[in-house]
Formats: C-alpha cells, structure tokens, sequence
C-alpha cells in the first residue's frame, strides 16, 4: 500500500510524506517522485514487533517500533486511515491496541487553581489510588483565542526526564477538553514562600537556584529553552525538592541564537527581547539571576510602575544590591552580576560556568542531582494547605456534556504507561510477527516522536503575566505539579492561563493590573 500521509513532526507540525509499506518495514518520502528518482527514504519504520494505536482522534493513529518512540500517521479520511492500519496489521497481527486513558479514570478530589481556559485538579487514579494534577483545558476556547501550541507542549514534556521537571504521565482529548495528567506537586510555588517568609536566607536561594540550574543545564543539552522562569513556574514536591512547570513558552530545535518570538514576563525580559533581536539559551540564566534576586534580596533590581521606565531601567542600569540586616556573600553577588550581564556573549550562560563559579564551591552538584541534600524548606504535609482556599474549597460539580461538536488537537494523546502495555504482550506478538514476517529483511527503528514525559507541573495559575505570540508561544499555566495559592497574579498571556495567585499582580507590559509591586 502507498500514499500521502501527514508525519507529525518534533516541533509540533504535520509534514506530508509520501508513504510506502514494503515488507516488514513502513518507508516515506517527501514526494512520490523521490521513490522512483532512486533516493533514500525520509524514514523508515521496522513493523517487526511494533505496537499500532487507534488513539481516538480524528483520521490519527501511532505506530511504535519495539524499543523506541510513536510515531504519530494522519489520513486525509477515516476511510482511508482504516485501510492503512488494515495493511499495517497485516504484519502486525497480534499487535494490541493499549486501553485509552479517558476522564473516567481519574477522580477529581479538590481544584488546585483555574485561568481563562480551564482549572487544574488534584485527582486519584481509580485502578492505582495514585494521585496527580490534572490540568484541563477548553479546547474552544484555546481555539478561539488562537493558542496553538499545546501540542508543542506535550511535545516537549514527554521527551523530558529530569528530577527537578515535573513529568507528563498522559494526555487525552474528551468532551471537548483537552487533559494532561502530571506529577502532583504538594509544596506549592516558590513564589508563596517569597511572599510570606523573603528575604529567604542566603544558603536557602542558592539550593534552590542550583536546582533550578540543573534543569536549565539539562533542557540546554537538548536544544531546549524555557522563556518563562519565574517563581510562580518552580513548584515544590511534597519533599521540598523544587521543579520547573508550565512548557507554554518553550521552545525545542534552539541551537544558536534563532529564536525570534517576543514572550516571557515583563519583569523577566532579557535585555535582547526587548530589543527585539534574535535570542537563545541565555535568556534563561538571566532570568535566573533575577529569580535569586527575588529570593535574596526580596526585590527585583529593575523593577518600576511604569513599564516603560522598567525597559529602560533592564537595558541601561546596573544591578544594586539592597542592604540586609545579614550581609550576603560577595561569590553570591558576582554570581547574580555574572547572570545579569546585559551582553548575552558576555553573560553566565551554560551549567558548567555556574558550577564551577566560586558561590558553590562547597556544593556536591552530583548528590544535588540525586537528591541527595536535603532541602531547606519543608512543605505542608497535606498538599490542600499549600493551596488557596478560594480554590481547594471549590465545589466540584459533575462534567456536562458539550453543547456542539467538539473541538479536536490531532497528536495529542499520550500514555507515558503505554511501554508496559506493550511488554505485557510482547513475547507472543513477537513470537507471532517473527513468523509472518520471517524472511524480510530488517530496517532500522527510525522515531519521531519521544515517550519519556515530563510536564508542566503546578502553575495552574500564576501571578506575572506571560507575554508571547499566540501563533508560536502559549503559556498553559496550568502544569500539572499543582498550582499553589499564590497563581492569580501574573497570567500566561496566549496560553491556557490556569495560574490564578491572590497574592498579587505584576503589570503585564500589554496590559493588567498590578496588586504586587516586588521588594516594595
């Protein structure tokens, strides 16, 4: 069988390839042309032992070579996607289509937080007893406002894997609502701990920016950027360990200085956003000088009322540090200046320069990882206390079914558990495939898509508002680590702003209100 298919790609686009089945083995190609010209596929699938997926969305299905990740296929009809899968089982016929995760499975046990396109919730798995963050989002209203990009989002999570990154277990479309099920993250945001107990103590910011480092260090070596750090986006695990959520602004495929897209917080701008030139991976250690500051000093060096004045103070003035009653340390202090150097080719921008700079001379970066040092802050054992009241107390009340067709993200569906489906069958679909394939040659596993899956944990709503072009950037704050209490402040601007913190508001530089005015 042969024909055009759409691939998803890894940046979140369908490619349409030319697709042939050959044996054991599924090739494509850009054109039909190239398959006559002689040139090499574009890639090529190994069916031996592969799991095909029916995933419930419209004309979609994954193929999944053993040992290696989906590939997300789309027909241009149901008709057409059936006679596909058909051929394709032809040497697959022992293949077991893995149960779908629906909303069915979860019980939903108290919100967490909520923003213009949804909440998040704390749920229970009903087979397992394990509880999550279930992060929902209308996906008519993400339509009508434009925000692309969730699927980016779920794109980038389930190839993460990171002790201080919250992790994507699945994702699911129902009911015109799309869900992503990350890790519960009990402790809260660091953003509640700055408001209630800044100036944290000098050892206290640095455990928690070293953390953070280590997760920018490793989204870094995968050509990742964050765009949006700040400390309603660190959230506490119930052990006090803090990890990065919400992946609304971030973008994959970065390996130079080639992103364009104006977006972040307006009080985390990098310098050369707002000069509007080309950026790459070092926006986000500036971003991290300001967030130790924030945790320090209690205050953010370039922070003003009035936007316009802020811009100017980011691109022209030099950091000045507030006096404390306890004197903080000079490595310290040329740390955050090393961060917050203006000229991105000057400034500290990789994990190794902030290891080996002298503030950590004393700290074991290998047990770090392990999560081998305790950390300084102990959360509340009940992950409700950790939260606002206004949204733990809220009445759940049962999911009505919608009112029009629903609006449906072709690729968006993911099981993080789908491998251990797969294994439990995987010694008689291999013994039944190896016979009906026996004597074809073998091709090479080829991917397209990641399985490991990380998230976006508990920013469900937060307090800075998040700038970003809605074609290319959204901020989905309603990550599934748990939003804490202190979400309703600063919003994501073009993604599902689930972040809602009645601690305070920062000025969004497009617009918004301001009830939190930092170090003030």
């Amino acid at each position: 069988m042969s024909g055009y298919l759409k691939v998803l790609s890894r940046d979140g686009t369908w490619e349409t390839q030319y697709a042939v089945v050959d044996g054991a083995k599924l090739q494509y190609w850009r054109r039909k042309e190239d398959t006559a010209a002689g040139a090499a596929p574009v890639k090529e699938l190994d069916l031996q032992c592969a799991t095909l997926r029916e995933i419930g969305e419209p004309c979609t299905w994954s193929v999944q070579p053993d040992k290696a990740h989906a590939t997300y296929l789309q027909a241009e009809s149901e008709q057409r996607k059936d006679d596909w899968v058909n051929a394709l089982r032809h040497y697959n016929s022992s293949a077991t289509v893995a149960p779908k995760v629906c909303l069915n499975d979860f019980e939903r046990v108290f919100v967490l937080g909520k923003g213009s396109y949804g909440k998040v919730y704390m749920v229970r798995k009903k087979d397992t007893g394990k509880t999550y963050a279930m992060k929902e989002m209308s996906a008519e209203k993400m339509k009508q406002a434009e925000i692309k990009t969730p699927l980016m989002e779920r794109l980038i999570l389930q190839e993460i894997d990171h002790p201080f990154i919250v992790h994507l277990h699945y994702s699911f479309q129902e009911g015109g609502y799309l869900y992503m099920i990350l890790d519960l993250l009990g402790g809260g945001e660091l953003f509640t701990y700055i408001e209630n107990r800044a100036p944290l103590p000098e050892e206290t910011g640095k455990y928690y920016a070293a953390e953070v480092a280590t997760a920018l260090g490793y989204l870094h070596s995968r050509n990742i950027i964050y765009r949006d750090l700040k400390p309603e986006n660190v959230v506490f695990d119930q052990d006090g360990h803090a990890c990065l959520t919400d992946f609304g602004l971030a973008k994959s495929n970065v390996h130079e200085e080639n992103a364009v897209t104006y977006c972040g917080t307006n009080e985390y701008l990098a310098p050369e956003l707002l000069k509007g030139v080309p950026h790459g991976k070092a926006v986000d250690w500036w971003s991290l000088g300001l967030m130790m500051c924030e945790m320090i000093f209690n205050e953010l060096p370039f922070y003003d009322d009035n936007p316009v004045q802020m811009q100017t103070r980011i691109l022209t003035e030099e950091v000045r540090f507030p006096k404390l009653k306890t004197p903080v340390s000079e490595p310290t202090k040329d740390l955050i200046r090393r961060l917050l150097e203006k000229d991105p080719k000057r400034r500290l921008q990789t994990l190794e320069e902030f290891k080996q700079h002298p503030c950590y001379a004393d700290l074991d970066f290998d047990l770090l990882l392990q999560r081998q040092i305790p950390p300084p802050i102990t959360p509340d054992s009940d992950p409700a206390h950790n939260f606002a009241p206004e949204f733990t107390n809220e009445v759940i009340l049962p999911k009505e079914a919608p009112s029009q067709a629903v609006v449906m993200l072709a690729g968006y569906t993911y099981d993080k558990d789908s491998k251990e489906h797969e294994q439990a069958c995987e010694s008689a679909r291999t013994l039944q495939l190896k016979k009906s394939t026996s004597g074809t040659a073998n091709s090479t596993n080829s991917t397209s898509n990641n399985g490991s899956s990380r998230g976006s944990p508990a920013a469900a709503n937060s307090k800075r508002l998040s700038l970003g072009n809605a074609s290319n950037s959204s901020s989905t704050s309603g990550t599934a680590k748990q939003t804490s209490a202190s979400a309703q402040g600063r919003k994501s601007e073009n993604a599902s702003s689930l972040k809602a913190s009645p601690l305070g508001v920062r000025k969004n530089l497009i617009g918004g209100s301001t009830a939190h005015k930092p170090g003030k």
